[in-house]
């Protein structure tokens, strides 16, 4: 996404400019102690063969316990993790932080932001709850049609016994067992007990 916004339709991919993806994390992802973590594009089999594509991810560790990077940085994940103000890059980030959080015109958008999120979940509960009774109807289909071959197999078992099929003929025609076959036949009120069953 980052590369098709910087490089124009038709432009050649030497164009490309570099890009970074820089995660700030309150916490040590890869728990070195580090407070910066870079990665760029190496080979698997040869770490020495550089991609060099002009792409970096970066992860700045707020929780950092080396001394691995200069001040203003230091500074920043100092600011980032525990509010404190510290060195001229921080003192100005701090002043624009401040006018954004109290613009009534960033209020307004930060709100407008909120209300599409809501809508956007309710969009995503709505369209789960839909997906859900769909299935249920489904469900339900499949269950009733299940159903109603169940009952079509009973009333074909009490009619074949009633016009005096064997049992054994009626146990090859519907694949159940003997003990289903009579279980079904002793629930029919209508069946003469006195009958032959064999």
């Amino acid at each position: 996404m980052i590369d098709l916004d910087k490089l124009k339709r038709g432009q050649d991919f030497n164009k490309l400019g570099e890009s970074y993806i820089i995660f700030i994390c309150p916490f040590d992802f890869f728990g070195k102690g580090r407070h910066l973590y870079t990665f760029r594009e190496t080979c698997d089999q040869d770490a020495t063969l550089k991609l060099n594509d002009g792409t970096a991810k970066i992860f700045l560790n707020t929780k950092g316990l080396l001394d691995d990077v200069h001040g203003d940085l230091k500074a920043f994940a100092d600011y980032v993790q525990y509010g404190k103000v510290s060195g001229e890059f921080v003192t100005k980030l701090d002043a624009v932080v401040n006018r954004v959080k109290y613009s009534l015109e960033t209020r307004l958008e930060y709100m407008n932001l909120q209300l599409f999120l809501e809508e956007t979940r309710a969009d995503a509960r709505e369209e789960a709850r839909a997906e859900a009774l769909e299935e249920g109807r489904a469900q339900g289909r499949a269950e009733g049609r299940a159903e109603g071959r169940a009952q079509g197999r009973i009333a074909m078992i009490k009619n074949l016994f009633a016009v005096g099929t064997p049992i054994k003929f009626i146990l090859q025609a519907t694949g159940l067992t003997e003990a289903e076959v009579y279980k079904i036949l002793a629930d029919d009120t209508q069946t003469d007990s006195s009958q032959n069953l064999r």
